[in-house]
C-alpha cells in the first residue's frame, strides 16, 4: 500500500481549524470543519499521532454532548 500526498484547499463553507505554518504547504489547511446535514464533517489532512487524535476526538465528543460509556476511559488499543 502506498500513500497519497496532495496539497488541498478548503471549500468556502469550511472552517479552517488548523493550518500548516512552514515548508511549501505553509498556509494550507491541516484540519477543517464543514457543515453537513444536521452536523459537521471534519477533515484531517495530516499524519497525526495518537496523542493528537485522543485530544481531538475528546473535544469533539465533549462539544457534541457525548460521553464515554459508563464514564470510564478504555485502555489503549480498545
Amino acid at each position: 500500500a502506498g500513500r497519497i500526498r496532495e496539497i488541498c484547499g478548503a471549500k468556502d463553507t469550511a472552517e479552517v481549524l488548523a493550518s500548516y505554518d512552514s515548508d511549501f504547504y505553509a498556509g494550507c489547511p491541516a484540519v477543517t470543519k464543514h457543515p453537513f446535514g444536521k452536523g459537521y464533517c471534519y477533515y484531517i489532512a495530516s499524519e497525526t499521532g495518537t496523542d493528537f487524535l485522543r485530544v481531538f476526538y475528546r473535544e469533539l465528543f465533549s462539544a457534541s454532548g457525548l460521553h464515554a460509556p459508563l464514564g470510564i476511559e478504555l485502555p489503549y488499543g480498545v
